[in-house]
Parts: C-alpha cells; structure tokens; sequence
C-alpha cells in the first residue's frame, strides 16, 4: 500500500471516523453492528461527496483538486509526460490500496461492496488527475 499519499489515506481515516459517528448518533449502533452494504454505502458518500453530519465531517474529495493531484504525481513519480495509461495505472493502483485501506479499517469483507467503493474512487481520482494533466487553455483560444 505504498501508493496512498498521505492526504488521501488521511481522507480515508476521516471518512472510516465519520461514518462510525454517523451510525452511533443517527441509530445509536457501534459501527461493527451495522451492515456491510449500509457501511460502504455510507462510506462512498463520505469519501466522494463529503458530508457534516453534527461533531464530525469530511470535505468533497474534489475539494482537495490540486492536493491530491500533485501527491499522487510526485508519490508514484513519472518520469517524463504523464501519458492516458501512466495514468490509469497511477488511478487503477491507488483506488484498489484505499479501497483495501478502507475494507480492513472498516471490516468491508464483501468483494462486491469493496470493488464498489473501488469504482467510485478509481472514477474521482481519474477525473482529478486527467484536469491536471490537461493543458491550461489560454485566453481567447479558439
């Protein structure tokens, strides 16, 4: 898991901490009470979307753009132009290492729920790191 940059594995933990308050205030149940479904489905909300819910939240995944665009590229260090399959694979590896991260720290054992939660990040993380690598359109550009 040596992939996960610090802000995202940070995000992870955040979101793992928010959903087991949410559990505990909404339904007053300790988070290993819960389902699995209902756990990752809370999770991918809170990784994704972001979410405050009373004493806890965690901020949009996309909120951190530039973050977690520059973390990733300088973590997995590219040489020369960062090209569409440098990039999936940079994408492919991180979000299957949280997607674990989150699966163990939650007790996600669910192949399926895992590989959902998987997908959504994969999705983001490829969106964040393919507006990086897009050149910057200049002013009156046709």
């Amino acid at each position: 898991m040596a992939l996960i940059p610090k802000c995202l594995r940070d995000h992870a933990y955040a979101a793992c901490g928010a959903v087991a308050n949410y559990f505990r205030e909404t339904y007053g149940i300790e988070f290993y009470e819960a389902s699995e479904s209902r756990k990752a489905k809370i999770l991918k909300e809170y990784l994704i979307n972001g979410r405050d819910h009373q004493s806890y939240g965690v901020t949009p995944i996309e909120s951190k753009l530039d973050v977690i665009a520059d973390s990733l590229l300088s973590h997995s260090a590219p040489k020369g132009k960062l090209t569409k399959a440098k990039l999936e694979k940079i994408v492919r590896r991180t979000s299957a290492d949280i997607a674990k991260l989150i699966g163990d720290q939650c007790s996600i054992k669910s192949p399926r729920l895992q590989g959902g939660l998987r997908r959504a990040l994969y999705d983001n993380l490829y969106k964040i790191l393919n507006g990086k690598r897009q050149e910057p359109r200049t002013e009156g550009a046709v």
